[in-house]
């Protein structure tokens, strides 16, 4: 038993360290343009588990496990391909009742401070409902905005913007 959590955790850490990340395929989204389908290439991080694990479905994810959300230019609503993980971070939480997690909404440079602040929030929000509406307790989880100020990608390029446009959902330890 102690082998096999040894070897999940293993598998766990290094594919958690794996992302796929691009730009959408014009290189920019007008203001205001909404894209669900997660045309922009931009998945989220996760890996598989179980007996069922699928090292190539990045929509096979590890319960728990901490989760990252992109979002369009100037947009705050989940990405339809996103709904798979939402799911599974759902049921993971409707499951185990003590479990929390922190939304931290993120936002690309673009923007005033104040603009990029409600955003980042509206983007926290947004995971938050639906999760919520997955069945999830909105008690287990907090929402936070950092707007521009926590950026993963320090470039100026367009993929490097919507590497910062997320939302980390991080569990808390307990």
């Amino acid at each position: 038993m102690l082998k096999k959590l040894f070897a999940v955790s293993a598998a766990a850490f290094i594919l958690a360290s794996c992302s796929t990340t691009g730009s959408d395929a014009n290189g920019t989204n007008p203001e205001g343009a909404s894209v669900q389908d997660g045309s922009s290439g931009i998945q989220t991080s996760g890996v598989g588990y179980g007996n069922d694990a699928n090292l190539t479905n990045p929509n096979a994810m590890v319960p728990g496990a901490s989760q990252r959300y992109f979002f369009d230019f100037n947009q705050s609503t989940v990405r339809s391909s996103d709904m798979p993980s939402i799911k599974v971070q759902a049921h993971y939480l409707v499951s185990h009742p003590s479990a929390s997690a922190k939304l931290e909404g993120n936002t690309d440079i673009r923007g005033s401070r104040e603009y990029n602040l409600a955003l980042g929030q509206r983007r926290a929000d947004a995971v938050e409902q639906a999760l919520a509406l997955e069945g999830c307790s909105k008690k287990q989880l907090s929402t936070i905005s950092y707007g521009s100020e926590k950026p993963i990608a320090t470039g100026n390029s367009e993929s490097d913007f919507a590497q910062n446009r997320r939302v980390d959902m991080e569990y808390k330890s307990h």
